[in-house]
């Protein structure tokens, strides 16, 4: 008896592995796997990996014909050219059965087809100039080069600036991009960073050892830049950024055009600080009564109805008390709004409604749902109340209520219009919800409500000869002292134009936040 001959290898394997060693760029592994590698074997690889930039790479195997000892496997290889994109193309190896073992018969033409020995990578990349910041009219507000203008330099701060990429930056952004380019680093330059500078385009080339193109591989095509069109209006811009001024405690002015809830000016002081205008989150206090006016409104309540006003009030052990402890007798609902007496509006939430009626009349002025404007923001939050104190909390704007500046401004322009509209800033965002009609009982009470706060209330400080001004205004208490600082708030309506202005830690909204509003409204 003979012994039987050890079965044939398949090539499959081989190659296989041949492929995997690529991947991971173990060239001594590779070489391994060759038949007589030359002496430039890897530095013929890295030639490639380094001049095309590639960041990572993966080598499928493709199918297989092996015919008396001699094998040729197709593969698709695909790179990942940093700063470019994506670059794939179609080989090939070549193998042989040598003593029942497969080795790769190595030729440049193994790494590309096209490949000789005296040709080798090059690669180009071009990125176009960036695209213009637009206001509403047209206004340039951001040159090509991310420069604001002199002749048009408002909103500076919102446009934001560029600058050279970070570390950290690059993680986020992806492939199309690498050291050394120009990106935005902060506001809608940073926001809108892939509309404004499109992508880069190259080619893949072969080049001759005098540099000279021999072979163009592939054309990488990008994306032109896009100008981004924003609905700031520059003279109600101008206004705001006038009204508030660069110095002094931390503020914000959002104004919003009620008839469309077009974002219409966005300022944020100091210049340059935190983006607290639209991203910041804030107990808004007194100017939270709008909603709970309006469930109550709902509930079947009358402007004229008689409610009470104690200096204080306590609701499950727990007393409230009106701002400066004042009290008044014989109010109307409609005139405890104006004074903005917190125990009334205590004792008719804690008495006519419920948690989910203030959850309801949160979401019919757009609460509980993210914004989407083209940059980042944050609306406003109403908590489900946790029993009957977090209610009256809540009723008056405390609890966990957090809110910001642009959503106090959609709520005044909900009002203003009759119908609560999704902020918007940049064209083409898309909201996360629609426009939501509000009832005519509740529109109807609330304008009334918030001309008497300007007319004879709290907000006196904001009115204007004219066309007359409808508000609310809050002291937010936040922190733990004793007693707790407070937010100044105000915010209001005159024609198609609303708007909220908050002072942090600023006081008494009234006293500080409503004069503010008119300083604004009188630029205009």
């Amino acid at each position: 008896l003979f012994a039987s001959a050890e079965p044939l290898k398949p090539a499959t394997p081989a190659a296989r592995a041949y492929l995997a060693a690529w991947d991971r760029g173990d060239y001594t592994a590779m070489a391994a796997r060759v038949e007589k590698p030359p002496a430039d074997f890897a530095a013929r690889h890295q030639q490639q990996t380094g001049s095309l930039n590639v960041s990572s790479s993966k080598h499928t195997l493709g199918p297989l014909q092996a015919v008396d000892g001699q094998a040729t496997a197709s593969f698709t290889a695909t790179l990942e050219l940093a700063g470019l994109g994506t670059w794939s193309y179609e080989g090939s190896l070549r193998l042989h059965r040598s003593e029942n073992v497969w080795r790769v018969e190595w030729t440049p033409a193994t790494i590309h087809p096209q490949l000789t020995s005296r040709l080798s990578f090059h690669r180009t990349r071009t990125r176009q100039p960036r695209a213009s910041i637009l206001a509403a009219d047209g206004t340039v507000l951001a040159d090509t080069k991310g420069a604001k203008l002199p002749s048009s330099e408002v909103g500076g701060h919102l446009v934001g600036r560029i600058g050279l990429v970070t570390a950290d930056l690059l993680k986020q952004l992806g492939p199309s991009y690498a050291a050394g380019d120009i990106v935005g680093l902060t506001g809608l330059e940073q926001a809108q960073e892939r509309q404004l500078a499109g992508t880069p385009s190259g080619d893949v080339t072969l080049v001759s050892e005098d540099g000279k193109a021999a072979a163009v591989l592939d054309h990488i095509g990008g994306t032109a830049p896009k100008t981004v069109q924003t609905s700031l209006d520059p003279r109600v811009q101008r206004a705001a950024e006038s009204a508030l001024g660069p110095n002094g405690q931390p503020a914000a002015l959002v104004a919003i055009k009620p008839s469309t809830g077009e974002i219409l000016a966005v300022v944020n002081r100091p210049i340059g600080g935190f983006g607290r205008a639209l991203a910041g989150k804030y107990p808004p206090g007194s100017t939270f009564k709008v909603l709970t006016a309006a469930a109550l409104l709902e509930k079947g309540m009358k402007g004229a109805d008689s409610v009470t006003c104690p200096s204080t009030i306590t609701v499950g052990g727990r007393k409230f008390s009106n701002f400066e402890g004042e009290t008044a007798a014989g109010l109307t609902f409609r005139k405890a709004f104006a004074i903005s007496c917190n125990t009334a509006f205590i004792g008719m939430a804690t008495s006519k409604l419920k948690g989910s009626d203030l959850l309801a009349s949160a979401a019919l002025f757009g609460f509980n749902s993210a914004p989407s404007i083209g940059m980042p923001a944050y609306g406003g939050s109403v908590p489900d109340p946790n029993g009957i104190v977090e209610l009256a909390a809540t009723a008056i704007g405390q609890a966990k209520v957090q809110v910001s500046p642009m959503q106090m401004a959609s709520v005044a322009a909900a009002v203003a219009s009759g119908t609560w509209r999704p902020p918007t800033l940049v064209a083409g965002s898309a909201a996360s919800i629609g426009p939501r009609a509000l009832p005519e009982p509740v529109v109807t009470g609330l304008r009334e409500f918030m001309a008497a706060v300007v007319q004879g209330g709290t907000g006196t400080a904001a009115a204007l000869p004219g066309a007359p001004v409808s508000g609310k205004t809050g002291t937010a208490e936040f922190g733990t002292s004793n007693p707790p600082p407070t937010h100044a708030w105000f915010i209001g309506f005159r024609g198609d134009l609303a708007f909220a202005v908050l002072v942090e830690g600023g006081g008494v909204g009234g006293r500080v936040a409503a004069p503010l509003a008119r300083s604004f409204l009188s630029r205009l």
